[in-house]
């Protein structure tokens, strides 16, 4: 009855080697396209909607390419993205973000949200590999 208890942690693993460089490159992939999009409202600085656009995007693209709070700023960016493109918000950098790019933007940050941050990334220093022992409850 009382055995082994697993906590349960926001990320599942930690992978390292080829698999956490292609989560790596996975992250600055999506980080990089957010972060270009930011950019692109730079020149709309005093509107409000475009502040809102550029703090959000730095943000986010800023996490996941460090790899800090990667699963929480993964779906920021998703949810963000399809929000952008639905809502029809305009970029002033002449930009248009097409339907087919939304979506593989969107599908690509819900990858890094289900998968981690993998071993390179800040996620991995601070919430790291380790075991975890909770010794037996002893009844008296």
């Amino acid at each position: 009855m009382f055995g082994e208890i697993s906590l349960q942690r926001l990320f599942t693993t930690f992978p390292g080697g080829w698999p956490g460089f292609g989560l790596l490159l996975l992250r600055a992939v999506v980080a990089s396209a957010i972060i270009f999009n930011g950019v692109q409202f730079l020149s709309a600085w005093p509107d409000l909607s475009a502040l809102i656009v550029v703090s959000f995007s730095f943000t986010a693209g800023l996490c996941l390419l460090l790899g800090v709070i990667t699963p929480i700023a993964s779906l920021i960016v998703a949810f963000g993205t399809l929000a952008y493109h639905f809502l029809g918000i305009t970029n002033p950098g002449g930009f248009v973000v097409s339907s087919f790019l939304a979506f593989r933007i969107t599908a690509l940050a819900l990858a890094t949200a289900c998968l981690g941050p993998g071993a390179f990334s800040l996620d991995a220093r601070v919430f790291g590999r380790r075991k975890i022992h909770i010794p037996p409850l002893s009844f008296k």
